[in-house]
């Protein structure tokens, strides 16, 4: 379930238990969370990407993005036009999901007469939570603010913050560049790349059944 507003409410996805909690690696948490003022909680690091659909969204490209990264164990909401995933702890997953978004939607524009025009932007920063009935979170400094901006500056690619290409170097190849005084950097290539084009054609096989 998503809320489309700015209230920000975000579910969880992954295994429910009594529907109010899932269990996950890093323990049993609630299956439901929401974008809040958390005054008292605890810092924790989060992988951010904001995909951006310009002019008439296609209602199909929304659902898939949101479900690539409820797949990818991340958490999906919409706010406005932006399609967000939060993905707590795990900056390479965040990375490789932005960039099967990308995947996902460049098939669709080989094959549809009216092409979706997209921005990805991808961002690494500290949230803070808060475990009730509800994963309370903040973002902390501009840690969602950035991903907004540069998925608006992105040209149907994605675009990497500064911050996060310094996280996941070893594993991603890529070139700076620069926009509106702000350095970003587009993906090449993966290190690994067998392993990523089985990550890829898994995804992308899942999308056609």
């Amino acid at each position: 379930m998503d809320i489309f507003d700015n209230g920000y409410r975000i579910i969880c996805w992954g295994p429910a238990m009594n529907g109010k909690f899932r269990k996950t690696s890093r323990g049993i948490i609630p299956a439901e969370a929401e974008h809040a003022v958390v005054i008292e909680g605890r810092k924790e690091q989060a992988g951010v990407v904001v995909t951006k659909i310009r002019g008439n969204a296609d209602i199909k490209i929304i659902e898939k993005t949101k479900e690539t990264i409820k797949k990818n164990k991340g958490a999906a909401y919409s706010s406005n036009d932006a399609i967000i995933g939060i993905f707590q702890a795990n900056d390479m997953l965040a990375v490789r999901t932005a960039d099967a978004i990308s995947s996902m939607i460049r098939e669709h524009n080989k094959l549809a007469k009216s092409k979706v025009d997209y921005g990805i932007g991808v961002n690494s920063g500290e949230i803070i939570v808060k475990r009730e009935d509800k994963l309370r979170f903040s973002g902390v400094g501009n840690t969602i603010p950035l991903a907004k901006k540069i998925a608006e500056l992105s040209n149907n690619e994605v675009l990497l913050s500064e911050s996060i290409n310094m996280k996941v170097m070893n594993e991603v190849k890529t070139v700076r560049k620069q926009l509106n005084g702000l350095n970003i950097y587009n993906i090449k290539d993966f290190s690994n790349r067998e392993q990523y084009n089985g990550f890829i054609n898994g995804f992308l096989d899942r999308q056609k059944k």
